[in-house]
């Protein structure tokens, strides 16, 4: 009974080792305090009306979580040309995966595409984005878009159709995989049927088994420390199965 005690406790670790710790990195509880810490704002479209990324408005819709203004929104209500507007998160080391939520509040007639971006390098050259009015209709970066050094790892309403962006807040999950720079990239090309961009908004952005926050500093990885209990394990089965198979023989 003891040895399956042990087991259980044992096996109850290594799942507990197996855990991502998740991470909230950004609840948008004051928006004008994200520049001085890291974040960039870069907005490359060609629409004298397109606007910059601003606080929640608790008028039109609360927030997913926290106060009701506490999300980011960038309201673009209408134009003609390209929407290019840039959200850059600051450099936090390693990202398995990011998750966040999104929404959009708008007519039935107004387009909303949200791009998740990763540059590898780090750098936050965005290109010129309207060097490419003609959308390429998949997730690729390349092609006729110019979005500088990212390239995109997740594209929402990738065919830039009217209503079809979440009219209520919803999560999106993306692997990540490295230690570069993420960004939001609210991006609607001419080629958008009927373009009149609309409301996109974000909330509660966070990280998942992130190995550095902040000053990179090593850690030991899941894989050698679920190694080492599973030798450990092994071995204390093996000790006790000699010491009871032993006590047998002499009874």
């Amino acid at each position: 009974m003891n040895i399956l005690k042990n087991m259980l406790l044992i096996g109850g670790l290594l799942t507990v080792c197996n855990l991502k710790a998740q991470q909230i990195i950004e609840s948008f509880d004051n928006v004008s305090t994200l520049q001085s810490n890291g974040w960039v704002f870069d907005n490359q479209s060609n629409m004298p009306t397109a606007t910059t990324w601003a606080q929640g408005d608790a008028a039109a819709f609360s927030a997913q979580s926290g106060a009701a203004n506490s999300y980011i929104v960038n309201d673009t209500s209408t134009g003609v040309d390209l929407v290019c507007n840039w959200l850059i998160m600051p450099a936090i080391g390693f990202i398995d995966q990011l998750s966040f939520y999104t929404r959009a509040q708008g007519l039935a007639n107004e387009v909303t595409q949200m791009r998740v971006m990763y540059s590898p390098t780090g750098s936050i050259n965005t290109g010129a984005c309207s060097n490419a009015p003609k959308k390429t209709g998949s997730n690729s970066p390349n092609g006729s878009l110019d979005f500088g050094d990212f390239g995109t790892l997740l594209t929402l309403n990738v065919n830039q159709l009217p209503g079809v962006y979440p009219q209520d807040w919803t999560q999106f999950s993306v692997n990540v995989n490295g230690s570069g720079r993420v960004a939001f990239l609210y991006f609607v090309d001419t080629s958008a049927p009927n373009l009149n961009a609309g409301t996109l908004a974000i909330d509660t952005v966070s990280i998942s088994n992130s190995a550095v926050v902040g000053t990179p500093q090593a850690v030991p990885t899941l894989s050698f420390i679920g190694l080492m209990s599973l030798l450990f394990t092994i071995l204390l089965i093996s000790l006790l199965n000699k010491k009871y198979f032993k006590m047998g023989k002499t009874q």
